[in-house]
Formats: C-alpha cells, sequence, structure tokens
C-alpha cells in the first residue's frame, strides 16, 4: 500500500530551515498545453482555426439524443394494420436536420414505411447500403419539419419496431386502433410492457454544452518566448511563494454563446483532494490555496445550434518568489521522460485478486501457460493460442446459448459445445486472462469481429491479440508493422482509410498470402469501439446481452469516429482523440522539488499504474529498494542517479524511469 510522504513532516522540515537570503521575486508566462493533449466529452471537437495558426476546441458539429441503451434485441413489436407507435424528442433550438436511427437487427422484419414528423406526411423506403453494416435503418428529417421543443414522429402499421424494455423515459408510446389513446404501458408483442422504442435521433447542429480539461500544468515549466520574464526552466522545481496568477484567454465567444473557465491548484502533481483545491472561477484566484501545480477546464455553452465558441488558449501569467536551497546548483545531465497520454474517459481495470479472477488464473494454470515467454508480448500469444484450441466456435451449441463475457462459463460450455463460442468469447477469454495475470487488456469490436488489445510494456504500447479469426483453423494472431512492432486499431484502420496494408505481416502465418488475407479482412476495421471496463467476469453489468450474436446496438461503447459528423452515427459516444484509445500505462512519473535544505531535494512518484503495490528505487547504482511515493532524497557533490519504477500486485515489475543530474553544493 502506497503511503504519501508526510506533508507535516515537510512542512516541518521547511518550518525550521532558513529561506535563502537570495530570493527575488519574478514573473513568467505559462502557455497552455497543445490543444490535442486536452481531455474532452463527447460534445467537443478539435478543429483548425480559421487562420491555421492555432488547433481550436469547440462545440461538436453534431450530437446524439437517446434514451435507450439497448441491452438486448430480443423484443421486437410487429404493428399490425391500424396500430401504431410514437417517438417524442426534444430539440432546444432548430438545428438544419436530424437523422433518425431505427433499429432494424438484420432485416427480417417489415420496415417503417408510412409516418408522420409533427402532423408532416412522409414515405420511407429503406435503403439497405445507407443502413451499411449496423443493422440501423435511417432517415433525416428536413429542418422545416423540426419545431424547438417536443418533436413527435408516428409509425404506422404494418411495421416492426425493437423496444429495449430497461428504461422507460416515457417518450415512446403505442396506441391499438386510430380511436385509441397514445399509451406508455401496452407496448411490446403482448401489448402489456414498457421502455423505449430502439430509435435515436442524431442532431446535425452543435450542441448546447461541452467540457474540456487541460492536462496538469507545472508552473515551473517556463515559457522561452520573447514576453517571459525571468530565467529559463531550471533542472528542478523550485519551492514557490506565489504573490499573483493571472489568466489570459485566446477565445471566441459569438452572440448567444459563453464559456466559463474554472481553475484548480494543488501541490502534487495528480489531483488528490487532500493536497488540491476545488474548482473555482479562474477570475477569483482570493485567498484559494495556491501550489506548484494548476490544472484548468472549460465549459462551452450555445443557445442556438449554429453557433460555437471556441478556445484555443489559455496563459497562466505567474508572479512569485522563488525558494530553495539547490535548484541553482544542479544541472540535470539525462531527464525522466515524464510524457504521459491520458484518455478523456475513465477506464475500470479488473482487480487480478478478486476470487473469480483468481479461481480463473488457477483452474486452467494460466501462469504456466505463460511462463516460457520471455515478454510480456510473448506471454500474451501463448495465452491466447491456448485458448484458441480449447474449442471451434461458430455454433450456438446444443442449448442454442451464447454466453456472456464470462470466461469461466465460456471456458466450460464452449468446449463441450453446450453454448455459442465466436470470437467475441474468445476474446473476452483472452481479456479476462491476462488481467487475471496483472496485465491490462480490452475488448476491441470491429466490423462483424471481435479480438483485444493488451498493452505490452517490452513494446510500449497497447497490441492486436486476435484470437479468434479463423474458422476451422486454430491459430491465434497478431499484426506487426515491417519492424516487427506489432499494431493495433487505431494503426489498422488508418491503413484501411489508405486501402493498403501491404506493409503488415500476419503472424503466425495464417496459410494465405498477405495480399489475399487483407483483401478479405482489412474491411473489418472501418470502425472499432472498446468498452471501458474489463471486470465483466465478476461485474457483468451493465454489458452488452449476447454480444456478437446480433448487429450492434447497445450504446455503452466507445467508438473511434474520424469526424465528430459520423459516418456511423448510432452511438453516443464517440471521439476523434487518439488519446481517448490509447493512453499511457505502467509509466513511473518522477517530479522533483527543491527544499530549504543543502543537499536535500524532495522526489514525488506517481504514474497511470493500475493494480498499483508499491514503488522502487535505485539511487546512484545501488540495490533496488522499496519507496514511497513521496519521499527525501540526499544529494551528493557530483553526479547523482535515480531509477524509479512501480510493481503491480502481481508482481510484475514495470519499466523504469531514470534521472541523472549533478550536483555542486
Amino acid at each position: 500500500m502506497i503511503q504519501r510522504f508526510s506533508l507535516i513532516a515537510l512542512l516541518a522540515l521547511l518550518a525550521v530551515t532558513p529561506c535563502r537570503a537570495d530570493e527575488q521575486t519574478k514573473e513568467w508566462v505559462i502557455p497552455s498545453f497543445a490543444s490535442s493533449e486536452f481531455q474532452r466529452d463527447r460534445f467537443i471537437d478539435l478543429v483548425e482555426s480559421e487562420d491555421s495558426s492555432l488547433q481550436q476546441l469547440q462545440l461538436a458539429p453534431t450530437y446524439q439524443i437517446s434514451d435507450n441503451m439497448a441491452r438486448s434485441s430480443k423484443v421486437i413489436d410487429e404493428l399490425s394494420e391500424g396500430e401504431s407507435a410514437k417517438k417524442i424528442f426534444h430539440l432546444d433550438s432548430i438545428p438544419d436536420a436530424v437523422r433518425v436511427l431505427v433499429y432494424a437487427g438484420w432485416d427480417k422484419h417489415t420496415p417503417p414505411g408510412k409516418f408522420e414528423i409533427n402532423g408532416h406526411p412522409y414515405q420511407h423506403k429503406r435503403d439497405k447500403e445507407k443502413m451499411l453494416t449496423g443493422g440501423w435503418d435511417r432517415f433525416t428529417l428536413p429542418r422545416e419539419q423540426l419545431k424547438q421543443g417536443v418533436n413527435e414522429i408516428v409509425f404506422f402499421g404494418p411495421c416492426a419496431l425493437w423496444l429495449d424494455e430497461d428504461t422507460s423515459s416515457g417518450n415512446s408510446f403505442k396506441r391499438l386502433s386510430p380511436e385509441s389513446e397514445w399509451r406508455t404501458d401496452n407496448l411490446g408483442p403482448d401489448d402489456e410492457g414498457t421502455g423505449e422504442w430502439m430509435i435515436r435521433f442524431r442532431v446535425q447542429g452543435h450542441p448546447s454544452e461541452g467540457t474540456m480539461v487541460s492536462p496538469v500544468i507545472d508552473l515551473n515549466q517556463r515559457s522561452e518566448s520573447a514576453d517571459t520574464v525571468g530565467d529559463p526552466h531550471p533542472d528542478i522545481s523550485p519551492l514557490f511563494e506565489i504573490e499573483s496568477i493571472k489568466n489570459s484567454f485566446v477565445s471566441k465567444a459569438p452572440e448567444g454563446t459563453a464559456i466559463q473557465y474554472e481553475v484548480r491548484t494543488g501541490s502534487t502533481p495528480e489531483f488528490d483532494p487532500a493536497t488540491w483545491t476545488q474548482w473555482f472561477p479562474s477570475n477569483d484566484w482570493g485567498d484559494q490555496t495556491k501550489g506548484r501545480f494548476v490544472q484548468w477546464r472549460a465549459t462551452l455553452a450555445s443557445g442556438e445550434t449554429e453557433e460555437t465558441p471556441s478556445v484555443s488558449q489559455l496563459n497562466f501569467h505567474v508572479r512569485a518568489k522563488e525558494l530553495g536551497a539547490n535548484f541553482e546548483k544542479i544541472e540535470m545531465t539525462k531527464a525522466p521522460d515524464n510524457r504521459v497520454k491520458k484518455s478523456s474517459y475513465d477506464f475500470t481495470y479488473a482487480d487480478p485478486n478478486h476470487p473469480l479472477m483468481r479461481h480463473l488464473r488457477e483452474k486452467y494454470n494460466f501462469e504456466q501457460i505463460a511462463a516460457p515467454g520471455k515478454t510480456d508480448a510473448e506471454k500474451f500469444m501463448l495465452i491466447s493460442q491456448w485458448i484458441r484450441e480449447q474449442w471451434e466456435g461458430w455454433d450456438m451449441g446444443e442449448y442454442d446459448y451464447c454466453p456472456q463475457w464470462d470466461a469461466l462459463q465460456i471456458l466450460e460450455l464452449a468446449p463441450a459445445k453446450l453454448a455459442l463460442g465466436m470470437c467475441t468469447h474468445y476474446a473476452a477469454t483472452f481479456v479476462q486472462a491476462a488481467a487475471s495475470l496483472g496485465y491490462p487488456a480490452r475488448s476491441v469490436i470491429v466490423d462483424h469481429h471481435c479480438l483485444a488489445e493488451a498493452w505490452s510494456d517490452y513494446y510500449g504500447k497497447w497490441m492486436f491479440v486476435d484470437t479468434g479469426l479463423l474458422a476451422n483453423n486454430p491459430i491465434a494472431l497478431k499484426y506487426v508493422d515491417e519492424n516487427g512492432i506489432p499494431l493495433n486499431a487505431l494503426e489498422l484502420h488508418e491503413r484501411y482509410l489508405k486501402g493498403d496494408a501491404s506493409d503488415v505481416t500476419v503472424v503466425p502465418d495464417p496459410s494465405k498470402s498477405t495480399t489475399t488475407f487483407w483483401e478479405n479482412y482489412l474491411n473489418l476495421y472501418c470502425r472499432f469501439g472498446i468498452p471501458l471496463r474489463n471486470d465483466h467476469l465478476y461485474n457483468p453489468m451493465p454489458q452488452e446481452l449476447e454480444h456478437g450474436h446480433m448487429q450492434y446496438h447497445w450504446d455503452g461503447y466507445l467508438w473511434w469516429t474520424d469526424s465528430l459528423d459520423p459516418k456511423y452515427p448510432e452511438y453516443s459516444l464517440l471521439t476523434n482523440r487518439p488519446e481517448d484509445f490509447y493512453w499511457t500505462m505502467n509509466k513511473t512519473v518522477i517530479d522533483l522539488e527543491d527544499t530549504l535544505e543543502e543537499g536535500k531535494i524532495r522526489v514525488m512518484l506517481h504514474g497511470p499504474i493500475p493494480n498499483l503495490d508499491k514503488f522502487q528505487v535505485k539511487k546512484n547504482g545501488g540495490e533496488w529498494m522499496d519507496a514511497e511515493s513521496d519521499f527525501i532524497w540526499d544529494l551528493k557533490s557530483g553526479e547523482n542517479t535515480l531509477e524509479a519504477r512501480a510493481v503491480n500486485t502481481m508482481e510484475i515489475v514495470h519499466p523504469a524511469s531514470e534521472l541523472v543530474l549533478e550536483y555542486t553544493p
């Protein structure tokens, strides 16, 4: 269990140590990070500014209205002649258009043909090409048929609509004859159900609000631009006695739009309620506690779908006294690599010590299966290959049953031919097996296929593990570039966009030429999505029931999109920010801060490390030893080296970060 270095002890150390006699008040400017590093919700988009000199963040060009998660697609209501169904949706302002998405499954039922939108008659003829491959019928409502406030669509039988019985927001109605009343409790084939019709709306216009959040900004990271006053960035951070912080913005807010800025500050490099303030308005620094680290967020709002505010940059103007006994006497000859990519979305990692995870690991001897692998990537492929050899999937089994993402159930039923065991089940089993050993992994959904990605410390990236692509050919695959580096979903999607994956090698050889293989399978990567957790073995809900058995319909995955005016508009969680899928893992970040005592500096260790057990450090080439996440380092005259690494609860030792500095007392 990691314990924070005692702040009381540190404050006591500072209190008894005299300040530097030559302390000076200095001023400097901290510009914002690159806009691409900002975490942002699905309502914010990154675009080129009008003069292309800066990227700017603004409200997305479209947004989704959805009241149904659609975990299952089992309930179908076949409306007969004379019956009708109604769906209502709300618009804060009138957009250019609204794309209506009606779930249709495998297109085996009568599609809606005749309907009304706000009393305007409409005749729809399904175009299967426009459905693409997701099972969603679609048509567009023009601006002139829309209104502010409540809009309603009435479908007339005969036609089929799918019902999500999990939720009831009061937006779906049915009447059994033109003379009867609209009701919300007579939905479904037995006229007795409640829920929501599986219909979603993609609004062609800006949403009313969106939020973006900056990375944590170190006030010691000085700008070296001409308007900066003071010294360039020193090797370690001095202590700051901050006198004032002011903000300046590069932004636009047309009439009818607004931007709200907030900030928070702290003394530790990661947000912690014990060492950070809460969010407060950026123009109200007042007596707020100010530390070395600061973060800001902006909420963009618009009252009209045609208008959006935008933000290009925020600068912090800092005035402070620099204190410390050592920072001017230190030269950093090798700095640690502290670059970390962060997702805008939280991910829930499975605990490998949960009883069910431990049972999975021990019952099937996954530690022994993975043991011959010299690297984590080799271990992944050994686990994947073992799983692929356990059964031959792609049929519903004796009981016509599709298991959920439960490796224990899958490994029992699929080999006995008692249940379906297709690609999604191979992937789920691999993910849970890897996670049970302490390796982060997640399922990846592509177009009519499911595979996995696992984080490899050896390669320093997320890599594909494709356990169940090939029927009647029991080999597990990975895909590597010309340098032998494994690829991930975004990298294969980029090759799909180019129409060329000739530089990608399939390992092991699937007995097909590279050209033939990618002619068959490259189109799978036209889209991809992930669940935002991998703890399905012991937290089964929420998830899509019978995933992969029908078309994709659940609205709980995060999907990649090349544009926030998406080609696949049926999902709410869409992003075109690569870091939201490919965040950094298992890196130990080293932050240094001066103290007021000669030869002593503060070391803060942190990083994106799931299931962290402890940090270890090696000083000046000595032995590895356990360390607190916050400690004081005693320097010696001359060269000082520090290596730091993390160890997780499965005793996996992650890569070390290293720094070298020269100290001249």
